[in-house]
Formats: structure tokens, sequence, C-alpha cells
């Protein structure tokens, strides 16, 4: 059953990955039309990148994954505070619900496959993002 739902869970972050993807491309078209880069969020993202990458290999931790939500959600409350940037806080709300779902899987047991399952689509989630803030600079 465990496998079923590792499973179900790894398709889902896929799904939520291509919509980060397409969310991304639409709005790097439209750059002048989005808020300004903001480097604490470009370090907080990046910092947390490291973080949750570096706990895939620990054991289990409810507190670690506490942690890196209420970093999202302050990263977020920041993304709010700046008009015309629903875009990068709505890829904010997509990271808490990818490391929501990497909680479940951690919680249970991460095999060597799901480590790099999790991993990949973690990685993409943070790369649009960083992409998204980074594109802003010019």
């Amino acid at each position: 059953m465990k496998s079923i739902f590792k499973k179900s869970v790894c398709l889902y972050m896929g799904m939520l990955l291509t919509i980060v993807l397409v969310l991304a491309s639409g709005v790097l078209s439209s750059c002048t039309f989005i808020a300004p880069y903001d480097e604490k969020i470009d370090d907080g993202v990046s910092a947390l990148h490291g973080e949750i990458i570096g706990n895939l290999d620990e054991e289990y931790d409810a507190e670690v994954y506490d942690e890196l939500l209420q970093n999202v959600q302050q990263l977020k409350m920041r993304s709010q505070a700046y008009p015309k940037n629903e875009h990068t806080t709505e890829q904010l709300g997509n990271l808490s619900s990818a490391i929501e779902l990497t909680e479940e899987i951690h919680s249970m047991g991460i095999s060597a496959a799901d480590e790099i399952a999790l991993e990949t689509s973690l990685n993409s989630i943070f790369k649009s993002i960083l992409t998204l803030e980074i594109s802003k600079k010019r």
C-alpha cells in the first residue's frame, strides 16, 4: 500500500512540476509586468534547497519539516508584500505543497529510488522559482 501511495505522490509531484514550469515560462515572456528582484527571496529559496535536499539522507524529523514550511511561509509573506508578484507567491505555494508531500514520503521511509525521484522533482521546482527571481534582475 505504501508503494502505491509513494508512486501516486511522485506522479502528483510530476504534474505539479509541469504546472510550475508552464507558469514560469509564461511569466518569463512578460517580465516587465512582474515585481522587482528580491535578493532575500533568492537567497532564502537557495538556502531552503540545500536544507531539504540534505535532509533527504537523514532520518525523518518532523521538526525539520516544520521549520522548512515556516521558512517557505515567511518567503511567501514577503512575496505577497510586492505588487505584481503573484507568480512568485504561487510558486512558493507549490513549493510548500511539495515539501508537505516530501514529508509524507519521508515519514514512511525513503528508498534510493524515492530519494532520486524526490530530489529531481524538488530540484525542478527550486530551479523554476530561482529562474523567475533571477530573471527579474534584468
